[in-house]
């Protein structure tokens, strides 16, 4: 399958999407109108799951450090920093993602999951 590009605005085609991947959608999205109704169920559910790390109490944390082995706090920082990588580069990717989807309401949760996934980067940064 030869995957297309999505241009940003088709105003020739119907707002509700026609398929996820080369498909027809106007790239209106309008949430009434969904070609696949659990997506609406996902986009809340991924709301509910934001944070910030500036809404988590670290202090205690500091104590529990102190206790580790010095093993286990090199497995930490090493894990921690293969997260950090990794959620540096999953935004680029989901961006990426979406020039070939469809359906507006599915480009909608991307840009969800990619947004959580910078804040996931920043709370990395904020544990070291």
């Amino acid at each position: 399958m030869l995957l297309t590009k999505v241009k940003l605005l088709e105003p020739s085609h119907p707002n509700k999407a026609t398929s996820i991947i080369n498909g027809k959608a106007s790239g209106i999205l309008n949430w009434n109108d969904i070609k696949y109704s659990h997506f609406y169920d996902i986009y809340k559910m991924l709301l509910g799951n934001f944070w910030t790390p500036f809404e988590i109490n670290m202090s205690d944390d500091i104590k529990q450090w102190h206790a580790l082995s010095e093993r286990e706090r090199d497995a930490f920082l090493h894990i921690i920093g293969l997260l950090s990588i990794l959620d540096s580069v999953q935004p680029n990717f989901i961006g990426a993602m979406k020039e070939y989807i469809t359906d507006p309401s599915v480009k909608a949760i991307f840009s969800i999951i990619e947004q959580q996934e910078v804040v996931h980067n920043q709370s990395y940064s904020y544990v070291l």
